[in-house]
């Protein structure tokens, strides 16, 4: 199973840019409970450093060029989201999100609402966690 999934969702023409995320994201039954977004005034600030014991999340690059670092239980690696560009992060994957530019935006939408207990902050945690899990 790919833990990781991109999608592109841009709309554009002559009146500007019109996004909508419905049917081009690959994945089934995702329901939104809470929206947020984040923007980086300056280049390589680093967001993230997290994994979600349960929730789903999509990340959607509005403006900028972003970094993604991921660890999950099956690999690792880097991907590059630039703008209109989005990925679905699945449950147990720890990411780390860098700004390569000024100025990034980029929307977070969760299948979860906002619990505290529902973060792993730890990397050792998580580490010990997947390889229990392989």
């Amino acid at each position: 199973e790919n833990l990781i999934k991109y999608f592109s969702a841009p709309h554009i023409d002559e009146r500007g840019i019109l996004t909508v995320i419905t049917d081009n994201i690959p994945i089934d039954n995702f329901k939104i409970k809470r929206v947020y977004y984040i923007k980086t005034l300056n280049k390589n600030v680093i967001r993230g450093g997290h994994a979600h014991y349960k929730q789903t999340q999509i990340l959607y690059d509005i403006e900028g060029l972003l970094e993604i670092e991921y660890h999950t239980s099956i690999n690792n690696g880097f991907l590059l989201l630039k703008e209109y560009e989005g990925i679905v992060i699945s449950p147990l994957v720890w990411i780390n999100i860098k700004s390569l530019t000024n100025e990034c935006l980029y929307l977070v939408l969760a299948n979860g609402e906002y619990n505290e207990s529902e973060y792993i902050r730890d990397k050792n945690k998580f580490m010990e966690l997947i390889s229990n899990d392989s």
